[in-house]
């Protein structure tokens, strides 16, 4: 069945401007139906949408879209967490566009899931249905936070990871996930250590280089039926850099 639809902006250029105008006041008493939800305009059906030029679009979609996730941790315990969305499709050249709040509304079926890597391949397999797209990618980032002590004193307190979990699917259906951690640590500046170095060999002058913040930013892939927590990530970071901050 043909349920292409003439666009609305169209239709009424075609109308009589001798017509009635329409009501502009709010109706505060409109209540939606399901007969008003369907028979809402969709540009995907459109039939004399404006036509561009005929080639396909790599990725598009919607990035930063909020909503309240629930993470496990490593102990399997749930954390529910502040999540930003970012969600795209391909776009080949024969389609006029993407109806964007179907990718929105396919998280909001998983809201009440434990959210881990794994979840992101059910999502994919979902919107990329409803959108009717080739290849997609999401991308869920987050702030992550654990109790860490410090490097001295052994005081704990909480420290935040940005974290975020991604993965793409292909056009054969193969699925890629990711997990990427960032680690903020000092380190000393080498600009500076090495002026200082050169004033006590040149010139016998003490001098203090100074330390900078740094960021290291690690993402990885994971292999078929791997798992990795984001505490399996701080640990790994810790390890090779001492001097957290």
């Amino acid at each position: 069945m043909n349920t292409a639809k003439k666009m609305y902006l169209h239709r009424l250029q075609e109308e009589s401007r001798g017509e009635t105008p329409s009501n502009k006041d709010y109706d505060v008493n409109f209540v939606v139906t399901p007969e008003d939800r369907e028979s809402l305009p969709d540009m995907n059906e459109a039939v004399d949408a404006i036509r561009g030029a005929n080639v396909p679009i790599q990725q598009v979609g919607v990035s930063g879209f909020k909503l309240p996730l629930a993470f496990v941790t490593e102990t399997g315990d749930k954390m529910t967490l502040e999540a930003n969305v970012t969600g795209t499709v391909s776009l080949e050249a024969d389609l006029k566009g993407i109806n964007m709040s179907r990718i929105v509304r396919t998280f909001y079926e998983y809201k009440d899931r434990a959210f881990t890597p794994d979840t992101l391949a059910d999502i994919l397999h979902g919107y990329r249905e409803k959108v009717g797209s080739l290849h997609a990618r999401v991308k869920v980032g987050f702030s992550y936070p654990m109790v860490k002590k410090s490097l001295r004193s052994n005081l704990e307190g909480y420290q935040f990871y940005k974290v975020a979990y991604e993965a793409t699917i292909s056009a054969s259906g193969a699925v890629r996930r990711y997990v990427e951690f960032d680690f903020v640590y000092s380190s000393a500046c080498p600009c500076s250590a090495e002026l200082a170095e050169h004033a006590r060999d040149t010139r016998g002058v003490y001098a203090i280089p100074h330390s900078q913040r740094s960021r290291a930013r690690v993402k990885v892939e994971l292999a078929d039926g791997a798992t990795v927590t984001v505490e399996d990530m701080q640990r790994h970071l810790e390890n090779a850099l001492k001097t957290e901050t």
